[in-house]
Parts: structure tokens; sequence; C-alpha cells
């Protein structure tokens, strides 16, 4: 199970960082508002110049990252869930027997 999630989220990020791209570089109609598009026309304006347009190119940056980012922490959280190997250590350093303290 672990194996399966690592690779969908790798497929996933790939699949987002393409679309982007493809948005960005104008393949594929600009129908929409979305990072890509956002991307180009910071690019466009000269935003990473002024300070009052940065956030068209910030926003969309930090959005596409926090994603990825979220994305490959699901997959770690879901392999120590999973994994047998790392619940059994786990499981040895907990002392289930001890009372809980007040």
């Amino acid at each position: 199970m672990p194996y399966v999630l690592i690779n969908f989220v790798n497929s996933a990020r790939g699949i987002i960082f393409g679309s982007v791209a493809l948005f960005y570089l104008g393949f594929l109609g600009g129908f929409s508002n979305n990072w890509g598009i956002m991307l180009n026309q910071a690019y466009t304006d000269a935003a990473i110049y002024s300070l009052d347009k940065a956030y068209w190119l910030l926003i969309p940056m930090a959005t596409i990252v926090g994603l990825s980012f979220g994305l490959v922490l699901f997959a770690q959280g879901t392999e120590k869930l999973f994994n047998p190997r790392i619940r059994a250590r786990h499981a040895d350093t907990v002392d289930d027997t001890a009372p809980y303290e007040e």
C-alpha cells in the first residue's frame, strides 16, 4: 500500500506540474484562471520587479509548493500507518501497561 500511494503522489505531482507548465506556455487555452495563467500574466506584467504585483507571482508558486509538500506528507503519513515494521517498532517503545498519569 505505501508503494502505491507514493507512486500516486508522484504521478499527481507530475500532472499538476505538467498542467501548470502547459497553461503557462499557452499550449492549453486560457478559458479560466488557474495557476499557469496567473504565472504567465505575472511574467508578462513584470511582477517580479514591482511590489504591488508580486502577489500574482508568489501566491500561485506558494500554492503549488504547498500542495506538493502536502501530498508528500500524506504519502509519508500513510506509510507510517500501513507499514507493519514501523508499527511493530513503535509498539516496542510504548508501554501499554503503565497507568495513565493525570
